[in-house]
């Protein structure tokens, strides 16, 4: 699909003003994905000004993560209104001395995402102990043995102490298999079960769970608003929402996933209140 409406956007100024965008406005794009750069090009191409949602977040490395680094820098450069989700996010707009109209917001969107999906029933079974969720999902993670390997050593630790559901994305499973690192999830107390249907299913699982080991970075903002444990398995997080308070960054480091095992007890607590709509301010 990627391939497909970038052609046409390319190759069909008058399909883009007709049919997608036959009003005009200006078109929001969210974050730092493939779909956010084609969105861009496809307002840009139509004549469209552009609202950049989650604008501000910044590696300042181009390499990584790739290519995120960017998408987000090109967004921003070419955006009319850009919504920083944080200071932080905020101070790094002004420091890009970006010409768009800049509009803090109290979060991200992301916010808005997880109260609908906390009023939805789960369709999976919840587990009903104290349980650990992992989910593994970053390519820099999962093609890079070494470091893909001692992210399973540090889920196996946690088996030692807690049940572990291991929440299996299909490219998880398939690096798993070609770098046989299946057998490091050979453990009684890890149970593998897949991608899970629906986002509020995920989501019922991450408010049940008692930690979470991860290396997702928009589970770092719902993790922050719950205020779960979460472990934050990777090097570096462009985030900083719940860093020292319920979240722990491991940059590879195991003296941190061992503190973070042997006192997750210790962070979080009961989510956050009350709770912000940055959609509500972004549309006002």
């Amino acid at each position: 699909w990627l391939a497909k409406y970038s052609a046409k956007s390319l190759l069909c100024k008058r399909w883009l003003r007709r049919e997608v965008f036959p009003g005009g406005g200006i078109c929001l794009v969210h974050g730092d994905t493939a779909s956010t750069f084609l969105g861009m090009t496809m307002a840009r191409r139509a004549g469209v000004d552009i609202g950049h949602v989650e604008s501000g977040l910044r590696s300042f490395k181009w390499w990584s993560p790739f290519p995120e680094e960017i998408i987000r820098v090109r967004c921003a450069k070419r955006s009319r209104m850009l919504f920083p989700p944080s200071r932080q996010a905020t101070d790094n707009l002004q420091a890009m001395r970006v010409k768009g109209q800049v509009v803090p917001t109290e979060g991200n969107t992301a916010v808005d995402a997880l109260k609908i999906a906390l009023s939805h029933t789960p369709t999976v079974e919840i587990p009903t102990e104290p349980f650990a969720l992992a989910a593994i999902h970053r390519l820099e993670t999962i093609t890079n043995r070494r470091k893909f390997e001692s992210v399973l050593r540090i889920i196996r630790s946690a088996a030692d102490r807690v049940p572990v559901v291991f929440v299996l994305y299909p490219p998880t499973q398939r690096y798993l298999g070609k770098l046989k690192l299946a057998e490091l999830l050979e453990h009684d107390n890890i149970h593998t079960v897949p991608m899970l249907p629906h986002y509020y299913d995920f989501i019922a699982m991450v408010n049940a769970a008692a930690c979470l080991l991860a290396d997702g970075c928009s589970l770092q903002e719902e993790c922050a608003f719950l205020n779960k444990p979460y472990l934050v398995l990777r090097n570096e997080t462009e985030r900083d929402d719940g860093i020292g308070a319920n979240a722990m960054l491991w940059q590879s480091d195991d003296r941190v996933a061992e503190e973070f095992l042997s006192r997750y007890q210790e962070l979080g607590g009961e989510p956050i209140r009350p709770w912000p709509s940055p959609s509500l301010q972004i549309v006002d």
